[in-house]
């Protein structure tokens, strides 16, 4: 995994009572200012840059089975073309068959939210 170097500064300003307590928190969990302010943003800061996504608590039994084998064929392939192997039309069958798939089961969980509403 590619990591991310953090190149941007961002200057603030505390007052005197906040700069001991930022700095006496980080020396504390032995970490910088920056990591510390980073990991206290958590998922905050991907919430101001990614769209929200929408949770779905219960899941249809039925539904998480189908998917599952969606995501079986999806490895079966990925592990055929990682390992050298071409996109012949059956695998392109598969990967068009496993797309439309997909779209019915994301129309079908969307009428069924409508439906509870």
């Amino acid at each position: 995994m590619k990591k991310i170097l953090a190149t941007k500064r961002l200057t603030i300003r505390v007052t005197e009572e906040e700069f001991l307590t930022i700095s006496e928190t980080a020396r504390r969990s032995k970490k910088s200012v920056s990591a510390l302010v980073r990991r206290s943003l958590g998922d905050q800061s991907r919430q101001l840059t990614q769209s929200p996504k929408t949770v779905i608590h219960q899941a249809d039994p039925e539904l998480v089975r189908e998917v599952a084998k969606i995501g079986n064929n999806l490895n079966q392939i990925a592990r055929h073309l990682n390992g050298g192997g071409h996109a012949d039309t059956a695998c392109r069958l598969t990967l068009a068959a496993i797309a439309d798939h997909l779209a019915h089961l994301v129309d079908e969980v969307k009428s069924r939210e409508v439906q509870q509403c």
